[in-house]
Formats: structure tokens, C-alpha cells, sequence
């Protein structure tokens, strides 16, 4: 038996159920979502398909057109609906899940989800959720417990606080206030000052995006959830005198989404990202350290025995070479696949770890699967770079097209070893860095 299920978004979390002790009062709160289900099942049984497919969500119709609509539901078995048992209704907000089934005229039953969700005040129909043999998949499926997206007007209300607060600390030169406003998961990840240098280079273009405090975005297409578990959009504002195009993700931290991930670049009045004479860096993109460039794994590190080591722990240690300070080089070490960091710290690190795979973050580069042996030290192959300029002038460090590392003046980089280019005054060149040396440039 498969299902067909017609739904508009992914989604991600937990739908909060509420208890026994107030199941009188769920049954009040849904009451209009069942007479709204309820309605639009008895305008299908009627065939009046034209007017059903009006109660339906904006993003639902922004997926289903009527054709196909009207396909589905006669293949389901809905137009011979007579009524409907629900054994369980759940609300949270501006959504509402009713799951039972229906009974049809002939006597039969058709198990069947409905999600609504409200629409100026109206419920509207997000998604049906039933089985049918024979049938393809029209959509993607919602995991039991998981909240789903929010509706249009939610989406336009999230992306227009996070841009405001945005062009607000750009303007300020201040993104500390915008720090608040992003996950704890991203916090987690980033500080307050590192994110404020992520967007230097806009604050250095003199990036002004002031009228979008009176504007709304204009979307390139619906926000989804994507196959991470992020409710993404992008889009752009017609701002002035820069115009803004953003792509942003949110993470659901319940009772919000919170912002996750933010990519946001100048774009000329003909389109063009970045306005004349904008360099890579202009684009401020943020990710989270999974998605950075990966470090050559052949020669990223060696594990050798350690006799001085008892009992089950191994360990990881990044050392950088004899007189080198690269103290502002943060490096992280978390568990591969996910998980929460097991070690942090600046300018260097020797971490116990039990034994298993890790990985590890260096300015930004990520060396994947490094193996943790007990009683063996895993060390990990870095070098320094060293470079001297003015105070007054702009140092990144690019692998594989990407920002890992950034300064002004004399700054001493501490990274993975492999191939990267130093960018300096908008030009780059190539240089090498080996495990146990210092580049000079």
C-alpha cells in the first residue's frame, strides 16, 4: 500500500502535544480547524473541485494546480465522502494536525491526515495525508512530531527582522545587537566580534541598505525545508541606495525558528551581485564550520604511540612550530557526524578523547575522520603563516574559493597543511604551507 501525499514543505522538530488534563480544551481550540476540514472534504464530495481547491493554503497552491488537485483527491476516494472521526486533533500556533479517518458512502474507510494552517483569520488546508494504492508520491512526507514550515506572511515577518537587524548593525558598524538575534546553535559556533569581521569587507564597501526598514523582500520562490532540516529562503529588497539580495536559513529552536546562516551581497540596479569593483568577500557568507573547504586528508595528520599514555584515552594535538604566536587561530574538535564540541581552544590544543573519529577545524578548515587510537597521539599536520603589512591593510587566506582566515596588519595564521592563496589589496598569490614551518610573506 502506498501513499500519496500532497503537502507544500519539509519540516523539522517537534509539534508540541498538548496533555489529557486539557484535552477539553485542545477540542475548543481546533474546533474551527474540524469544521474547516470538515467543509472542504464535503465541497470534494460534491465535486465542486474549483471551490475546494480555494481552501486551500497559498503554499499549497503554489505546488498543486487544480488538475492535479482534483486527480488526487478522486483517486483517494474523497468524493464519496460522508463524514469523518478524528481521534486525534493537535494545535500550535497558527497550525492545526487532525488525524482520523473517513467514512465513505459505500461504508468504507479511508484512514486520512489533514494539516491547516491559518490564513487572515481563515483555516486553510496545508496538507493531506492518506493512502492509496498504486499511487506515486505527489510531495514530500512530514515526519510524525515535526513543525512544519511557516506560511508565507510568517516567512516575510522572520526574513524582515533578521534584514532589519542586519542593515541596522551594518549601518552602526556594530553587528553585536544581530549576534542576539541568531540560534544558539549558531552562537555555539561563532562569536560576537568573529561574526563582526565576517562582514567587514560590506562595512569597508560602505554598504548602506537604509530604506529597507519600509520595505518587504521580494522571494525568488517559497521558503522550504531542505534536506538538512533548515527552512530556507532568498530573494532580494529593492533598497537604496544599495539594493540587498540575501539567501537565509533558520534552524528550529523550539518555540522559533532562529537564524542559522545568512549570505548577503550589494547588487547593482541591473542586477549584477556586488556592485562594480566587489571582491568574493563582499558576499559576507556565513555557513556553519561543516561546510568549510576540507583539509587533504593523505597528509592531514599521523598517529604515533605515546608510551607516557595509560588506560583507553588517545589524543589529538595541534602544535604550530617554534616561535610562531598564531594565537588568534581558534581550533575545534567535535565528533564526526555531528555532536557537540569535545574540545575548543586558541593557539594550539592537546585534547584526551576517547577513541573513535573526530573532526577537526583550523581556521575554518575542516580535516575530516581523524582517528583517535588509546594511547596513541594523533597529531595533526600544521604550519604558520606569517605576514607582515600595515595596520590599515586587508589579509584573507582563500582554499578552495573560500575566506578561512582574515586580518589586518602583522598577522600570524596558523592552518592545516596544504595549497592556498593570500589575498592582499585585491590580489592573490599562491603558497604552501608545511607541516612544522613557517611561510613568510
Amino acid at each position: 500500500m502506498k501513499k500519496v501525499i500532497i503537502i507544500v514543505v519539509a519540516v523539522i522538530g517537534g509539534l508540541a502535544v498538548l496533555g489529557a488534563v486539557i484535552v477539553g480544551g485542545v477540542f475548543w481550540l481546533t474546533g474551527g480547524a474540524v469544521e474547516a476540514g470538515e467543509q472542504f472534504l464535503t465541497l470534494i464530495s460534491e465535486e465542486r473541485m474549483q471551490e475546494a481547491y480555494a481552501e486551500t493554503a497559498a503554499a499549497f497552491q503554489s505546488q498543486q494546480d487544480v488538475a492535479s488537485f482534483e486527480a488526487i483527491v478522486t483517486e483517494i476516494g474523497l468524493t464519496d465522502y460522508e463524514s469523518a472521526s478524528w481521534t486525534n486533533r493537535q494545535i500550535q500556533n497558527n497550525r492545526a494536525t487532525l488525524e482520523g479517518s473517513v467514512t465513505t458512502v459505500d461504508g468504507g474507510t479511508i484512514p486520512l491526515t489533514i494539516e491547516l494552517v491559518s490564513e487572515n483569520d481563515e483555516w486553510k488546508v496545508l496538507g493531506l495525508t492518506a493512502p492509496m494504492a498504486g499511487a506515486a508520491i505527489a510531495g514530500a512526507a512530514r515526519e510524525p512530531g515535526a513543525p512544519m514550515a511557516p506560511d508565507g506572511d510568517a516567512v516575510r515577518e522572520l526574513v524582515n527582522g533578521t534584514m532589519r537587524s542586519f542593515s541596522d548593525s551594518l549601518q552602526r558598524h556594530d553587528f553585536a545587537p544581530f549576534y542576539e538575534t541568531i540560534s544558539d546553535r549558531w552562537q555555539a559556533q561563532i562569536s560576537a566580534g568573529e561574526l563582526g569581521r565576517v562582514f567587514q569587507p560590506l562595512v569597508e564597501q560602505g554598504t548602506d541598505f537604509g530604506t529597507i526598514q519600509r520595505l518587504d523582500p521580494t522571494f525568488d520562490e517559497p521558503a522550504a525545508i531542505d534536506q538538512d532540516g533548515l527552512l530556507v529562503a532568498s530573494g532580494f529588497y529593492p533598497s537604496e541606495p544599495n539594493q540587498a539580495r540575501f539567501e537565509v536559513s533558520y534552524i528550529y529552536e523550539d518555540p522559533n525558528w532562529k537564524l542559522f546562516g545568512i549570505h548577503v551581497a550589494p547588487e547593482t540596479s541591473g542586477g549584477s551581485a556586488g556592485g562594480p569593483g566587489a571582491d568574493p568577500a563582499s558576499t559576507a557568507q556565513v555557513e556553519e564550520p561543516a561546510a568549510s573547504p576540507a583539509a587533504d586528508a593523505g597528509d592531514a595528520y599521523t598517529v604515533v604511540e605515546n608510551p607516557e599514555l595509560t588506560g583507553r584515552l588517545g589524543r589529538i594535538v595541534v602544535a604550530f612550530p617554534e616561535g610562531t604566536n598564531p594565537s588568534s587561530t581558534r581550533i575545534v574538535i567535535r565528533p564526526s557526524g555531528g555532536g557537540d564540541d569535545s574540545a575548543a581552544n586558541y593557539g594550539g590544543i592537546t585534547a584526551d578523547l576517547l577513541p573513535g573519529t573526530y573532526d577537526v577545524v583550523i581556521s575554518d578548515v575542516v580535516i575530516p575522520a581523524v582517528e583517535v587510537r588509546s594511547r596513541h597521539d594523533t597529531e595533526i599536520a600544521v604550519g604558520v603563516l606569517r605576514v607582515a603589512v600595515g595596520s590599515s591593510t586587508r589579509v584573507q587566506v582563500i582554499r578552495g574559493g573560500e575566506a578561512v582566515a582574515a586580518g589586518y596588519g602583522n598577522m600570524q595564521f596558523g592552518l592545516p597543511a596544504g595549497v592556498y592563496e593570500v589575498e592582499i589589496s585585491g590580489q592573490r598569490e599562491e603558497i604552501t604551507i608545511v607541516r612544522g614551518e613557517t611561510v613568510e610573506f
